[in-house]
């Protein structure tokens, strides 16, 4: 077309006309590139979604519900920081105005626009409850009340850690030069603080058992004797004699321990000065030597209570025994009591003691001793003819006793008296038949002795 050659409105017409023809031909082809999928949204042809739309979509939901942190109150953050045990800048300013004067509401995100296409019940679940959370996240939170003075500093003293049970030591250091008082003050706090020990009060020396105990010394002792019929019958006093004893707690020299306790103790005593006298019609009397016997071992434990007193039971074993010394041995049941020579029975009987010992402690030097036993028979002898249990079985038992006060010469020395009583009940049994049922022992008498001991 040859435009220079026609007129001016000729020339302006065409233009125009060219630049309508270019609208027309340019103006879809802008906004399809602007939006590729506009023309689908316009015809409302209900055509699917790209795959990638629907991801953008599943992304863009996770970010929106991520639930935010609740803002920090403005009193705590910054300069508003406050330190324990101090009031809150609200408090100090005035409890009512701050309670009124709650802070701006945060502002809230728009919710995106929802996705009308249809998703699977898993994926609605998880946005409902997404979205659930997001709302409350939005929600304005309560003003936190101002705080009293009082009340700001209950939880500061709450929030201290408790103090531990430790015991308060002294510092040395220079400080403590300059406070000696102070220092004194405290370590008396200290001795107050610590449990209270009371050391076991020590034995008196005069009770304590020893390692080693042994005593001699002598003895006057007396005896009776006499059945349940009127036979010849014996009663004597006093007979002269000697003894000895030893106890010894040998695990002592091992050092203190509740073994310690465990003892050993024997005894023997005899009374070789003394005849049995037997009185005749005529005003005379005729007297046959006698020998009358004792020993005894046990084994025991000694308690040491409160420092005054010691109690050691025992079991062990001890032997009586008197020997008329004749050469014309008679039957008991013939010895009647109009006899002109002593034909009392022979007694050697076997028993097993148990009992204890008991010592009272009066001071350091001074101490009361207490002994009771149980006394029951293992064997009566019975041979010869004149033995107690020739015509018959033969049993006995009985009890002794003594009591007793020792006193301490010096640290290694004492001397120790008592007064021993005994009592045995001798049962013969039938058969055979014998004219008498019982018989009754006793001893008595006062013993004297030097006891030498070591620990």
């Amino acid at each position: 077309m040859d435009i220079c050659c026609q007129s001016r409105a000729s020339r302006c017409a065409s233009w125009a006309a060219i630049l309508v023809l270019a609208t027309c031909l340019f103006a879809p082809t802008t906004a399809t590139a602007a939006d590729p999928f506009a023309d689908s949204f316009a015809s409302g042809g209900g055509k699917k979604h790209p795959a990638h739309r629907v991801t953008k979509t599943k992304k863009t939901t996770r970010t929106v519900t991520k639930r935010r942190k609740p803002g920090r109150p403005t009193h705590l953050t910054g300069h508003g920081k406050r330190r324990p045990g101090r009031a809150a800048p609200a408090a100090r300013l005035g409890a009512d105005s701050s309670a009124s004067e709650a802070p701006p509401p945060e502002p809230q995100r728009e919710e995106p626009a929802r996705d009308t296409h249809p998703v699977d019940s898993d994926r609605s679940t998880f946005d409902d409850d997404a979205r659930a959370r997001a709302r409350k996240t939005t929600e304005p939170e309560e003003a936190p009340r101002a705080e009293a003075p009082d009340e700001a500093e209950a939880p500061a003293r709450r929030a201290a850690p408790p103090r531990s049970a430790v015991k308060k030591h002294k510092r040395k250091n220079a400080e403590d030069g300059d406070e000696g008082e102070g220092s004194e003050e405290g370590h008396g706090e200290e001795e107050d603080d610590a449990t209270p020990y009371a050391p076991p009060t020590p034995t008196q020396p005069v009770i304590v058992p020893r390692a080693f105990t042994l005593m001699l010394g002598g003895a006057m002792m007396g005896r009776s004797f006499h059945f349940d019929i009127p036979l010849q019958r014996e009663s004597s006093f006093p007979r002269i004699g000697y003894l000895a004893a030893i106890e010894t707690y040998p695990l002592k020299l091992l050092g203190p321990g509740w073994m310690d306790g465990f003892g050993f103790a024997a005894s023997y005593a005899a009374e070789v000065i003394g005849k049995a006298t037997v009185s005749q019609t005529d005003g005379t009397s005729s007297s046959t030597s006698v020998n009358q016997s004792r020993w005894n071992l046990d084994l025991r434990y000694a308690f040491e209570l409160g420092g005054y007193v010691v109690l050691a039971p025992d079991i062990g074993l001890t032997n009586s025994s008197f020997t008329l010394s004749t050469d014309m041995p008679v039957m008991a049941s013939q010895c009647v009591s109009s006899s002109t020579m002593a034909c009392i029975p022979n007694t050697d009987v076997l028993l097993l003691q148990t009992g204890a010992h008991a010592r009272f402690a009066l001071g350091r030097e001074l101490a009361v001793t207490l002994d009771a036993a149980f006394l029951q028979a293992l064997s009566v002898k019975n041979k010869p003819a004149n033995e107690i249990g020739y015509e018959a079985g033969t049993s006995a038992n009985g009890f002794s006793g003594a009591l007793g006060a020792t006193y301490m010469l010096t640290d290694f020395l004492a001397v120790h008296g008592e007064i021993p009583f005994t009592r045995l009940t001798y049962t013969f049994h039938n058969p055979p038949p014998t004219p008498y049922k019982t018989a009754t022992e006793t001893y008595y008498g006062v013993s004297v002795g030097l006891a030498v001991f070591t620990d």
